[in-house]
């Protein structure tokens, strides 16, 4: 992290159409077997637009999955348990309380800012993951069946390792009737060695980063940068090799009309740099709102969260906020039950805390580890 509603549905939003053809093959025969790569100029593409809070509060789904997290204004700091439906229902009160509080107060600012927050908010549920990760696991499978050899990288045990997870026990059910493609899909959370294997085994590659939110994309763009240049080293052009990243998130920032990506990577050896664009595919739009003097609402421009993990910018930065502004109101200090939500994929020496995630991880990784 830097994450089924009323909207378009499973078509694209935004998507680039200009492609070009990177082809290498003065070295075939030399440092290895050459590849094709199809590299897209504008390469940004959305499946649905984001679940907002007045949505998902309206749609008559349970949402009866537990959830768990820590009110850190309160000591001592016990975690709180409770299904997503009441927590939707507590944030939704507790934005309300805080638009009644400015406008009682005559603070038009804040006001508006609660208003704002409450119409842009997107909230990927546990609904909404399961659907967004098995939307990513047929397009891995779909990869598969078509030749391509497909490796997931993680780089950190966080949100990566997460949305990782999802997705490779999506693909493990897809696979149990079809074992052959388990051969064409790769986990890793070292590049050098999915570089290496790439080069090796030639033919068609992706190198898939999963993760849930890209917010500011400095964290996610720094990763796809890492496995870029390792690809150089191992002999593919830049173009190749920025052809060959693909960046699967839950939700992304939309932030541009035009369809072009704003993952874009300063890659190859000093002095010749070259500014290239790395291919996206998120699930859900997260839209950037602001005030009518182009300012935006909340920083960054933008506000998700989830049932997973709750989101520092946009969201738990908006709420303390909120917080702040009823405890100088004459209220007392809370949070609501989203804030702060407690992830399953926090670690300690290098294991996940959560012995029954760590299971899971063991499990979906061994099969698929390089």
């Amino acid at each position: 992290m830097d994450g089924e509603t009323a909207g378009p549905g499973p078509e694209e939003l935004k998507t680039g159409d200009s492609k070009i053809e990177a082809e290498r093959s003065d070295r075939e025969g030399k440092e290895g077997p050459s590849i094709n790569v199809e590299v897209k100029e504008e390469r940004l593409k959305f499946i649905k637009e984001g679940p907002k809070l007045a949505d998902l509060l309206s749609d008559g789904s349970p949402r009866d999955n537990k959830i768990s997290s820590t009110n850190n204004f309160e000591y001592p700091k016990v975690p709180r348990s409770f299904t997503e439906r009441e927590g939707l229902e507590d944030l939704s009160r507790f934005i309300d309380t805080t638009a009644q509080a400015a406008e009682q107060k005559g603070d038009s600012k804040m006001a508006e800012t609660a208003s704002k927050f409450r119409e842009n908010l997107v909230y990927v549920g546990e609904k909404e993951m399961s659907e967004a990760a098995g939307f990513f696991a047929n397009r891995v499978m779909e990869s598969a069946r078509g030749g391509e050899n497909i490796f997931l990288f993680a780089a950190q045990k966080r949100s990566e390792s997460y949305v990782s997870l999802r997705l490779l026990e999506e693909v493990d059910r897809l696979t149990a009737d079809q074992p052959e493609l388990q051969g064409r899909i790769h986990f890793s959370d070292n590049d050098s060695k999915i570089a290496s294997m790439i080069r090796q085994i030639g033919g068609k590659s992706r190198v898939i980063l999963p993760d849930d939110f890209s917010i500011s994309g400095t964290q996610i763009d720094q990763t796809a940068g890492r496995i870029v240049n390792n690809l150089i080293r191992h002999g593919f052009s830049a173009e190749q090799a920025a052809g060959m990243v693909e960046l699967d998130l839950i939700a992304d920032k939309l932030a541009s009309e035009s369809g072009a990506s704003r993952h874009v990577l300063r890659v190859g050896p000093v002095g010749g740099e070259k500014s290239l664009p790395i291919n996206a595919v998120s699930y859900f739009t997260v839209p950037e709102y602001k005030r009518e003097d182009g300012s935006w609402v909340v920083y960054p421009g933008v506000s998700v969260t989830g049932s997973h993990a709750s989101s520092d910018y946009g969201f738990e930065s908006a709420v303390e906020d909120f917080s702040r502004f009823l405890q100088q109101n004459g209220g007392v200090v809370k949070v609501p039950l989203l804030y702060n939500v407690n992830r399953d994929y926090e670690t300690a020496h290098g294991e996940f805390i959560d012995k029954d995630f760590q299971s899971r991880w063991n499990k979906a990784t061994s099969q698929y580890k390089l």
